[in-house]
């Protein structure tokens, strides 16, 4: 099992931006079946300094994996959505 984490800080309105970057993931799962798992939540501002919004995504497989970072769905989101509020993307991904 390979276990995706991503965390976010966005420029501008950060929490309409998280709030539009959770609407458009949100989709995925429907479009990528090799999603097993797939939460997010915009950060509850509890401690300075911590990023805009989290992302965890489970996979049954590396193979699973690379078909989701590179699923046309997910690079458009990634393009279209994300990276032009990005001011900081951190990914790992771990084998459990």
């Amino acid at each position: 099992m390979i276990r995706h984490h991503v965390l976010m800080t966005f420029n501008g309105d950060h929490e309409q931006v998280a709030a539009d970057v959770i609407a458009a993931l949100s989709e995925l799962p429907a479009l990528i079946p090799e999603i097993k798992k797939y939460e997010m939540g915009a950060d509850l501002g509890l401690s300075e300094g911590a990023a805009h919004l989290a992302l965890v995504g489970e996979f049954d497989s590396v193979e699973d994996y690379q078909v989701y970072a590179t699923h046309p769905e997910h690079v458009r989101v990634i393009t279209d959505v994300i990276r032009p509020h990005a001011a900081s993307i951190v990914r790992a991904q771990i084998e459990l």
